[in-house]
């Protein structure tokens, strides 16, 4: 329960401090406060989304059971989640990189890092070409490059993806869909 509570509440600190850095930085990425749903339309999955329902209340959360998620589609039972936010993450991302670089900061794309040391009050990046001392660091790849606590590198696999795009001349579709 307390791994729970304490995963809840960081997911609740998160969304409110992604709005904290885009009202600080004037970050223009369409944030707004809605409402998130997990739902289902199979009779045999309401049941979980009743005991997950259960679960999340128990934990303190303002959850509660809907029949009507406000969806294209019908839905048998749903979780609305109060308060979730939605915004554009490209354009978060580039008010982050215009932010970053504003205040004199670096980012460096495109390097393969060999390795991160700590050394005296900051860290040294490994790369092929030079060495870079930094305050700061930030790993922002698909596949962690360092054995951290965890060992994600073993939990990591190649996964491979589709998506189909067309146009067709039938209704509800006369519009684009991926």
């Amino acid at each position: 329960m307390e791994f729970a509570k304490n995963y809840l509440e960081a997911n609740e600190k998160a969304i409110h401090n992604i709005y904290d850095i885009i009202q600080k930085e004037h970050i223009s990425c369409d944030f707004e406060w809605q409402d998130n749903f997990v739902y289902t339309d199979s009779e045999e999955e309401v049941i979980k989304i009743k005991n997950e329902l259960r679960s999340v209340t128990s934990l303190g959360f303002p959850a509660e059971l809907v029949e009507n998620a406000s969806l294209p589609f019908p839905i048998l039972a749903g979780i609305k989640f109060p308060n979730q936010a939605q915004f554009h993450p490209l354009k978060y991302v580039q008010g982050l990189i215009n932010s970053i670089t504003n205040n004199k900061g670096q980012i460096y794309e495109n390097t393969k890092v060999y390795d991160v040391h700590k050394k005296d009050n900051g860290y040294e990046i490994e790369t092929a070409h030079q060495h870079v001392k930094a305050k700061y660091v930030v790993l922002s790849c698909h596949y962690p490059i360092i054995n951290a606590p965890g060992f994600y590198f073993l939990k990591m696999y190649q996964e491979t993806s589709y998506v189909i795009g067309f146009t067709t001349n039938s209704e509800p579709f006369l519009r684009y869909v991926y």
